[in-house]
């Protein structure tokens, strides 16, 4: 969970069916929007799962941990379409 502003970015995980969706509400915890990962034939287009480590508001914007080349740590950006 991030926020920026007066939203919070809350991301959930489904261990079972490895789905992953980010809601955003506001500081009353109104939802604003969902956004579910990219999925390609019931398969994850990216690899967000590593590490949610921080949410923009504008633009917005979540910003992943994930290992590269050599298990270096890297930086995952994903826009809100």
């Amino acid at each position: 969970m991030h926020n920026a502003g007066n939203r919070i970015a809350v991301a959930f995980f489904q261990p079972q069916t490895m789905e992953q969706r980010i809601k955003i509400v506001d500081l009353e915890g109104h939802e604003i929007a969902t956004y579910d990962e990219l999925r390609i034939n019931g398969k994850p287009k990216y690899l967000l799962e590593i590490a949610f480590a921080c949410y923009t508001e504008n633009p917005q914007r979540f910003i992943f941990l994930t290992t590269g080349d050599n298990n270096r740590l890297n930086l995952q950006t994903a826009e809100a379409l």
